[in-house]
Formats: structure tokens, C-alpha cells, sequence
């Protein structure tokens, strides 16, 4: 396939241009900024090939077919064929994912295309949320965590922060989360919220008998979820699984 069927596509997390395709020189160029109050060190675009969209700062479908690492102020080429693609853009501070942004773009051969990545912190209070799978075993440790929160109708403790990714074409569906596992040997506050620092988001906050817990609740969208592992008088290790009971009653 020559140059001239490619798409190329132009990608800045501030402004974007795009070149098109008919002349030799014709490159796509992704620059990385630091946008102002966020703070990460460098950033890295994956790229997805057809049938990959966005939802929200997630990818959903596809199969990634290149990753390539990038510092703040540095350029990189990029060309995709043409089709449904996406492109995701997550930043990290150290070794932590601190913020993604996506964009999903129809692209024909020779386009000339704008395609705008927005960075969306993803982190929760300035701590990293780790990406966790549904029905894997996740270990984890209050222990050191930040105290950002107060318990569900007491004081709460330390923190760990977690988010998961619901496909649209699974919701609704019934969240199942528990840390009633043989690694968990603390008590545990579970709580699930959509914005990970915003109190009005929480559509649950458990809080059983002292020792590990096992609760639900319904995703009825799409998109990210936080679940954040709460202590209260005894932090320690714990292990988390989240299973989702897609609800297939409405369809």
C-alpha cells in the first residue's frame, strides 16, 4: 500500500492541524504539552485499529497496534489506515497513570483531519487509581494510603483507589464488589462513585461488620467507575474483585 492510501492525521493536546495526503512529505506529527495545573513527567499514544471507539477517556473494541512513549515537548509521526480507529493519550507521573484522553475518528484514505486528544485527570485526589479487570483478584494494603474521606457514618481511614471500565453495550449491569477473600485480613469500607473527589457522585458506601465486606450496586451507564477500598481502625492488606451482572431484562 502506498503513502497516498494512508490517512495521516496531525495530533496536540492544545490545538491540531492535520496534513493530507498527496505530496511525499506529508507527515502526521502528535505533540504532547503539559496543560496547566495537571502534572505528569511523560506520555505515551496507543493507537487502535478498525472497529476501536471511544467512551469517555476509554477505548472500547479494536486491538492495539502500536504504542509509542513520548516526552513532554517531543514529536512523533504517526499513520494510521484508514477506517474506524482510535487514539488514546495517557500521561504518567513516574510510573503512574495520572490522565487519559481518547478520540475515536472515521478516517479515509488521504483525509485531512483534525483530531483533538483532551487529557482527563484520572487520578483520585492526586493519588493513582489503578485499572483494575472485572472478576480478576486484585491485592492491595491500606496501609500508607491518603486519608481523604470519612467513613460512611464514621471517621474513616486510609484509602486505596481503583477504577474500572464498563462498556456501554454491557450496561446496566449489576456491580458486585467484595473484599471477603483470603488475602483480606483488615476491615474494609467499599465505596463507588462516577468522579472519584466528588461526594455527590457516590451511588454506594458499605460499610458491614468489622472484617471484609461483600455489596452491589447498579451501573446503569457506560464509562468509568471508581471503587475505593476504606479502613477504619485497622488498616492493612486486602484483596478486591468486582464482578458485573450484566442486566439483559430491558432488552
Amino acid at each position: 500500500m502506498g503513502d497516498c492510501a494512508r490517512a495521516w492525521a496531525i495530533v496536540t493536546l492544545a490545538a491540531s492541524i492535520g496534513v493530507a495526503c498527496g505530496e511525499s512529505a506529508a507527515t502526521a506529527t502528535l505533540t504532547v504539552v503539559r496543560p496547566a495545573g495537571l502534572d505528569f513527567g511523560s506520555a505515551e499514544l496507543i493507537v487502535y485499529d478498525e472497529g476501536a471507539r471511544c467512551i469517555g477517556t476509554e477505548v472500547a473494541g479494536g486491538t492495539e497496534i502500536d504504542r509509542i512513549a513520548i516526552s513532554i515537548g517531543e514529536t512523533l509521526t504517526v499513520a494510521v489506515d484508514p477506517g474506524d480507529v482510535a487514539f488514546a493519550l495517557v500521561a504518567f507521573d513516574g510510573d503512574a497513570e495520572v490522565a487519559r484522553g481518547c478520540s475515536s475518528e472515521s478516517l479515509q484514505a488521504g483525509d485531512h483531519r483534525e483530531v483533538d486528544i483532551d487529557l482527563v485527570d484520572v487520578s483520585c485526589f492526586g493519588e493513582p487509581a489503578e485499572l483494575i479487570e472485572f472478576g480478576a483478584v486484585h491485592a492491595g494494603d491500606t496501609r500508607g494510603g491518603k486519608e481523604n474521606m470519612d467513613g460512611c457514618e464514621t471517621r474513616g481511614g486510609p484509602e486505596r483507589y481503583y477504577r474500572m471500565f464498563l462498556d456501554r453495550g454491557a450496561a446496566p449491569a449489576q456491580l458486585v464488589i467484595t473484599t471477603d477473600l483470603e488475602g483480606t485480613i483488615s476491615d474494609t469500607v467499599v465505596r463507588v462513585r462516577t468522579t472519584c473527589d466528588e461526594r455527590a457522585s457516590e451511588l454506594l458506601c458499605f460499610d458491614g461488620p468489622t472484617g471484609p465486606d461483600t455489596t452491589s450496586v447498579m451501573a446503569r451507564d457506560g464509562g468509568v467507575y471508581y471503587v475505593i477500598v476504606d479502613s477504619t481502625t485497622a488498616p492493612g492488606p486486602f484483596e478486591l474483585q468486582v464482578i458485573a451482572l450484566i442486566d439483559r431484562q430491558g432488552e
